[in-house]
């Protein structure tokens, strides 16, 4: 059963690499990753989540904000992981 109750496998069953995301690819290399999103869709969070595992990515979620971001608290985290 799917995390939601129904039947089928969940966006969290799926491996990061069957998003057509080159995970492997992007886990090889050294710059730091950073995975963002807005807490709108689950089934996203759950890709968010397995590619932020997939990576050693740090994981932010802007809860609220599933199509635009909030300047106050987003610009704080995003700077403080860019510096």
């Amino acid at each position: 059963m799917g995390r939601t109750g129904t039947a089928g496998p969940t966006s969290r069953d799926q491996r990061p690499w069957l998003t057509g995301v080159p995970a492997a690819e992007l886990a090889a290399t050294t710059f730091p990753k950073l995975v963002v999103t807005g807490g709108g869709t689950p089934g996203f969070e759950d890709v968010a989540d397995a590619l932020a595992e997939q990576l050693s990515a740090k994981r932010v979620l802007f809860d609220g904000s599933p199509q635009r971001y909030s300047a106050s608290g987003s610009r704080s985290t995003l700077n403080s992981w860019l510096t």
